[in-house]
């Protein structure tokens, strides 16, 4: 019998055991026996064209392999579990290796692709803690699904010029990958693709990324920015969340969404060009970019959802349109004090003060202008209302104290007195109240409004 035949006969012989007993009893049968053979390398005859499927499947005691110049394709499965596997060498002839092939080679430390190789699987060294070093072959398009996933070891590997895509999850957990360099054709970074990557601190791309998955770069926590030319023209949720070191990016002019938790808790993310076209910011979109500085104007944004822009305590200004049709009552909190934000949409004020009311327990007063500015607190209106002498109402919010608002009295309209006066039922505001309605018969009765309910800021 040839030793390929008797590995052959071995292997179909362990597997069915394994299906007598269940992996965990064959396994720990296994070990109670012993491997009498382990540390052998087990050499293919020179001939042989494929190996197949589970064909050395979870053969412990093989720690060399050795395949003729002859093999054409490595099946799925192939050497999956074979936990003590140390070497292979990938011959000039090999053109397809199947998913898994060396799922769980734990072992193993290097691989070498030929160029003749066309096609990877997916998942195709997943759990091979201890590799470190692969060279991929230059022809291959996609980088598949969960190649490297939970490679540990991995530190040393080439993306070709060829490739278009790199899959879902295919360097999750790849902890000590410290440098990428992505190629000017690549179209597609997968959902999950480099998550939890947390050694990952410099990418260098010159092309346009296409479309970049769901927390492609999720926890990476060291990576600073993606250096060269690169544009990202399509962006997923939560795509760098928790990229606590991110600093600067660049997004295509044409975006239109910024999704979901897409920079969640990019506290040191300073540059971002987020384009005027913008018709979306998903919850938590910019939650917790707190080093994001300067003006904002978002004429196209139809919605400010739940802590959209929360925490980002440098921006000075937002403006919006009057497509701003819906605020949520937390998508400003914990901004910069005083920051000024711009809502000519009314309707959008007085259904954000609607909706206050129904979710929140708050409190309001009447100051100047000038006591808003001292005080800190985040004003709403439209452009020609920020101004020194300007009175407004504001709302401060009782349980959680996180957030204070202030509007003008040009947004006093009966709605919101109707408001005010279901919310309160004190003899004193009611007064005020009745002073308000009043003020919008007679507009110019508006500076003699009483201001004995003036803020006392002990209160908050």
């Amino acid at each position: 019998m040839s030793l390929f035949n008797f590995w052959k006969k071995q292997n179909k012989k362990e597997i069915e055991e394994e299906k007598e007993l269940g992996q965990e009893e064959f396994v720990e049968e296994q070990e109670e026996k012993g491997d009498k053979n382990k540390g052998i390398t087990l050499s293919i005859p020179d001939g042989t064209e494929e190996i197949s499927d589970r064909q050395f499947y979870n053969m412990k005691s093989v720690v060399n392999i050795k395949l003729p110049d002859s093999v054409k394709k490595i099946g799925k499965d192939a050497f999956k579990g074979c936990v003590n596997l140390e070497s292979i060498n990938i011959p000039n002839s090999l053109e397809e290796i199947g998913d898994r092939a060396f799922y769980d080679c734990r072992m193993l430390e290097e691989v070498i692709f030929p160029d003749t190789v066309k096609t990877l699987g997916k998942e195709l060294f997943r759990l091979c803690e201890w590799l470190e070093t692969v060279h991929l072959p230059e022809h291959i398009t996609e980088i598949p699904d969960k190649i490297f996933d939970y490679c540990r070891s991995l530190e040393n590997i080439n993306i070709p010029a060829s490739v278009k895509r790199i899959g879902e999850s295919a360097f999750s957990e790849c902890e000590t990958l410290h440098r990428l360099i992505f190629p000017k054709g690549l179209q597609e970074i997968g959902a999950y693709a480099f998550d939890k990557c947390e050694g990952l601190e410099e990418i260098s791309c010159d092309g346009n990324i296409l479309s970049l998955g769901a927390y492609a770069f999720k926890n990476c926590e060291n990576l600073k920015s993606i250096a060269g030319d690169a544009v990202i023209d399509s962006i997923s949720t939560g795509a760098f969340e928790r990229c606590i070191s991110l600093e600067k990016l660049t997004l295509g002019k044409n975006i239109t969404d910024i999704p979901s938790r897409c920079f969640f808790s990019c506290c040191n993310l300073k540059e971002l060009n987020l384009s005027e076209k913008l018709e979306n910011i998903g919850d938590n979109g910019l939650f917790g970019c707190m080093l994001l500085e300067g003006d904002y104007s978002f004429p196209n944004l139809i919605e400010a959802k739940k802590n959209s822009f929360m925490g980002c305590k440098k921006i000075n200004r937002v403006v919006f349109s009057d497509k701003l049709e819906k605020i949520n009552v937390d998508a400003f909190a914990s901004m910069k004090n005083s920051v000024q934000l711009i809502i000519p949409n009314k309707k959008a004020v007085i259904d954000f003060i609607y909706s206050i009311n129904k979710e929140k327990d708050y409190k309001f007063c009447y100051v100047y202008e000038n006591t808003v500015n001292k005080h800190n607190i985040i004003r709403i209106d439209t452009e020609e209302n920020f101004n020194e002498s300007q009175k407004r109402m504001q709302f401060s919010f009782n349980n959680p104290k996180t957030v204070v608002y202030s509007i003008s009295e040009e947004y006093f309209e009966e709605e919101i007195l109707d408001i005010l006066e279901n919310k309160f039922d004190d003899s004193q505001t009611r007064v005020y109240i009745t002073e308000l309605r009043n003020s919008l018969v007679n507009k110019d009765g508006k500076e003699n409004i009483k201001s004995k309910f003036a803020l006392n800021f002990d209160e908050i």
